[in-house]
């Protein structure tokens, strides 16, 4: 009697586990499915040629997503990544032609992003305008701006050092795959062992209880979107 009360004791206790295993790496488990999927459907997907492609182009949305992951937390959205994105490809590429050092032009770049995030923030916060309707009004303008300071035309004779960030390091492993890894790893350690790591999950749980804490809520979510 008492061995068959351990028995369905311990299968209660194991099924939650399971349970709750599923639900906390469902992303994951869906993820390896795809990769079976793919290697039954082609004998090449596992070659390591192929998943160095997967890993390049996938670098690029990764990257954004770190920056989309901290907006998420404290429960906003942001529309206008992919326009920002093609702006600064522009701007970039711009700023290279007149002969700037890659190194600067880069750097000016990153400020001039940094700047329309907080344009959202901003707006988002300050006059209390829903992020999705800010960042979409954001996402018109970027990319309204991408194609006009272009005409829609492509630039071409981009210096060779600049070039070579769209190439491989140590071998075959492509440059951006390694900027996407070395800031995941940044954005954990930001996330999970800094203070303003744990005031964005608290205000991404509950904004007015931060509030009341004396976290500066707006502020925090500004930052998220810079």
């Amino acid at each position: 009697m008492n061995a068959n009360m351990e028995v369905t004791q311990a299968k209660q206790t194991k099924s939650p586990s399971i349970k709750n295993t599923l639900k906390k790496y469902n992303l994951f488990f869906i993820f390896l499915g795809f990769i079976l999927i793919g290697s039954i459907l082609s004998n090449q997907f596992l070659s390591v040629q192929n998943l160095l492609n997967l890993l390049q182009q996938s670098s690029f949305v990764g990257i954004v997503s770190i920056g989309m992951t901290f907006v998420i937390l404290v429960a906003g959205i942001d529309l206008s990544v992919g326009a920002v994105l093609a702006l600064a490809g522009m701007l970039v590429s711009i700023l290279l032609g007149t002969g700037m050092n890659p190194i600067l032009a880069i750097v000016i770049t990153l400020i001039a992003g940094a700047f329309l995030g907080f344009v959202n923030g901003f707006v988002s916060t300050k006059f209390k305008v829903p992020a999705f309707i800010a960042t979409l009004a954001m996402m018109v303008s970027a990319r309204g701006l991408a194609l006009l300071s272009t005409n829609g035309e492509p630039i071409y004779d981009l210096p060779e050092g600049f070039i070579a960030l769209g190439g491989n390091v140590f071998g075959k492993i492509p440059f951006t795959a390694v900027v996407w890894i070395a800031l995941t790893i940044v954005a954990l350690v930001i996330l999970k062992y800094t203070t303003f790591g744990r005031k964005i999950y608290a205000v991404g749980g509950n904004e007015e209880s931060s509030r009341l804490s004396g976290i500066p809520v707006e502020k925090y979510v500004t930052w998220c979107f810079v």
